[in-house]
Protein backbone atom coordinates (compact mmCIF):
# COMPACT_ATOMS: atom_id res chain seq x y z
CA UNK A 1 0.00 0.00 0.00
CA UNK A 2 1.25 3.48 -0.80
CA UNK A 3 2.22 5.03 2.52
CA UNK A 4 1.50 8.49 1.11
CA UNK A 5 -2.16 7.58 0.57
CA UNK A 6 -3.46 9.28 3.69
CA UNK A 7 -7.01 9.07 2.35
CA UNK A 8 -6.97 5.27 2.34
CA UNK A 9 -7.64 2.84 5.14
CA UNK A 10 -4.44 2.22 7.07
CA UNK A 11 -5.24 1.41 10.71
CA UNK A 12 -7.66 -1.50 11.20
CA UNK A 13 -9.26 -3.03 14.29
CA UNK A 14 -10.19 -6.66 13.65
CA UNK A 15 -12.67 -8.08 16.18
CA UNK A 16 -12.78 -11.86 15.71
CA UNK A 17 -12.99 -14.54 18.40
CA UNK A 18 -11.48 -17.37 16.37
CA UNK A 19 -7.78 -16.72 16.92
CA UNK A 20 -6.65 -18.69 13.86
CA UNK A 21 -9.03 -16.75 11.59
CA UNK A 22 -8.09 -13.41 13.19
CA UNK A 23 -4.38 -14.14 12.87
CA UNK A 24 -4.80 -15.23 9.25
CA UNK A 25 -6.70 -12.06 8.27
CA UNK A 26 -4.26 -9.90 10.28
CA UNK A 27 -1.20 -11.48 8.63
CA UNK A 28 -2.56 -10.98 5.11
CA UNK A 29 -3.69 -7.42 5.82
CA UNK A 30 -0.31 -6.58 7.39
CA UNK A 31 1.52 -8.10 4.42
CA UNK A 32 -0.50 -5.67 2.28
CA UNK A 33 0.63 -2.66 4.32
CA UNK A 34 -2.18 -2.25 6.83
CA UNK A 35 -1.62 -1.75 10.55
CA UNK A 36 -3.87 -4.29 12.28
CA UNK A 37 -4.88 -4.62 15.92
CA UNK A 38 -6.83 -7.73 16.93
CA UNK A 39 -9.43 -8.12 19.65
CA UNK A 40 -10.65 -11.64 20.41
CA UNK A 41 -14.00 -10.87 22.06
CA UNK A 42 -16.65 -8.17 21.95
CA UNK A 43 -15.75 -6.58 25.28
CA UNK A 44 -12.09 -6.17 24.27
CA UNK A 45 -13.09 -4.92 20.82
CA UNK A 46 -15.41 -2.30 22.25
CA UNK A 47 -12.77 -1.09 24.72
CA UNK A 48 -10.12 -0.79 21.98
CA UNK A 49 -12.49 1.02 19.62
CA UNK A 50 -13.48 3.48 22.35
CA UNK A 51 -9.90 4.33 23.33
CA UNK A 52 -7.91 4.24 20.09
CA UNK A 53 -8.84 5.76 16.70
CA UNK A 54 -9.06 3.38 13.74
CA UNK A 55 -9.76 4.02 10.06
CA UNK A 56 -11.76 0.81 9.80
CA UNK A 57 -13.27 -1.80 12.10
CA UNK A 58 -13.85 -5.35 10.86
CA UNK A 59 -16.41 -6.81 13.25
CA UNK A 60 -17.66 -10.37 13.64
CA UNK A 61 -21.24 -10.87 14.88
CA UNK A 62 -20.90 -14.03 16.99
CA UNK A 63 -18.49 -13.01 19.76
CA UNK A 64 -18.07 -13.92 23.43
CA UNK A 65 -18.50 -11.16 26.01
CA UNK A 66 -20.52 -8.72 23.94
CA UNK A 67 -21.94 -9.76 20.58
CA UNK A 68 -20.88 -7.89 17.47
CA UNK A 69 -24.33 -6.34 17.32
CA UNK A 70 -23.97 -5.06 20.90
CA UNK A 71 -20.53 -3.64 20.05
CA UNK A 72 -21.90 -2.00 16.91
CA UNK A 73 -24.84 -0.44 18.79
CA UNK A 74 -22.55 0.81 21.59
CA UNK A 75 -20.08 2.39 19.15
CA UNK A 76 -22.80 4.15 17.19
CA UNK A 77 -24.37 5.55 20.41
CA UNK A 78 -22.59 8.84 21.29
CA UNK A 79 -23.82 8.59 24.89
CA UNK A 80 -22.11 5.21 25.38
CA UNK A 81 -19.07 5.98 23.17
CA UNK A 82 -18.62 9.78 23.32
CA UNK A 83 -14.99 9.72 22.08
CA UNK A 84 -15.61 7.29 19.20
CA UNK A 85 -15.35 8.95 15.78
CA UNK A 86 -18.78 8.33 14.27
CA UNK A 87 -17.33 8.61 10.76
CA UNK A 88 -15.29 5.42 11.33
CA UNK A 89 -16.19 2.77 8.79
CA UNK A 90 -17.43 -0.48 10.32
CA UNK A 91 -17.69 -3.58 8.17
CA UNK A 92 -19.37 -6.71 9.47
CA UNK A 93 -17.21 -9.71 8.57
CA UNK A 94 -18.98 -12.88 9.65
CA UNK A 95 -20.00 -16.40 8.69
CA UNK A 96 -23.46 -15.74 10.07
CA UNK A 97 -25.88 -14.92 7.24
CA UNK A 98 -28.71 -12.91 8.77
CA UNK A 99 -32.25 -12.67 7.45
CA UNK A 100 -32.97 -9.59 5.34
CA UNK A 101 -34.68 -7.62 8.14
CA UNK A 102 -31.82 -8.15 10.59
CA UNK A 103 -29.25 -7.39 7.88
CA UNK A 104 -31.01 -4.08 7.14
CA UNK A 105 -30.95 -3.20 10.85
CA UNK A 106 -27.21 -3.95 10.99
CA UNK A 107 -26.53 -1.98 7.82
CA UNK A 108 -28.25 1.04 9.37
CA UNK A 109 -25.19 1.16 11.70
CA UNK A 110 -22.44 -0.50 9.62
CA UNK A 111 -21.29 0.30 6.11
CA UNK A 112 -21.07 -3.25 4.73
CA UNK A 113 -21.90 -6.86 5.56
CA UNK A 114 -19.46 -9.46 4.23
CA UNK A 115 -19.72 -13.21 4.70
CA UNK A 116 -16.30 -14.79 5.29
CA UNK A 117 -16.93 -17.92 3.22
CA UNK A 118 -17.32 -15.70 0.14
CA UNK A 119 -14.19 -13.62 0.65
CA UNK A 120 -10.58 -14.62 1.15
CA UNK A 121 -8.30 -12.50 3.32
CA UNK A 122 -6.35 -11.48 0.19
CA UNK A 123 -9.54 -10.48 -1.61
CA UNK A 124 -10.47 -8.31 1.38
CA UNK A 125 -7.00 -6.72 1.39
CA UNK A 126 -7.27 -6.00 -2.34
CA UNK A 127 -10.71 -4.45 -1.84
CA UNK A 128 -9.42 -2.18 0.92
CA UNK A 129 -6.18 -1.09 -0.78
CA UNK A 130 -7.79 1.27 -3.26
CA UNK A 131 -10.78 2.31 -1.20
CA UNK A 132 -10.66 5.76 0.34
CA UNK A 133 -11.56 6.35 3.99
CA UNK A 134 -15.29 6.74 4.41
CA UNK A 135 -16.05 4.84 1.21
CA UNK A 136 -17.44 1.33 1.21
CA UNK A 137 -15.21 -1.17 -0.59
CA UNK A 138 -16.89 -2.87 -3.53
CA UNK A 139 -18.50 -6.16 -2.55
CA UNK A 140 -16.85 -9.28 -4.02
CA UNK A 141 -20.27 -10.95 -4.22
CA UNK A 142 -23.63 -9.53 -5.32
CA UNK A 143 -25.72 -8.06 -2.50
CA UNK A 144 -28.84 -10.04 -1.76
Amino acid sequence: MDSTAKDSYQKILLVEDEKFVADLYAAVLQRNGFVVTCAYDGTEGLAKAQTEPYDLILLDIMLPGKSGLEVLQALRNPTISPTFDQSTTIIILTNFDEDDITKKQILALAQAYLIKVYITPQTLANMLKDTKKGEVPPSPTPMR
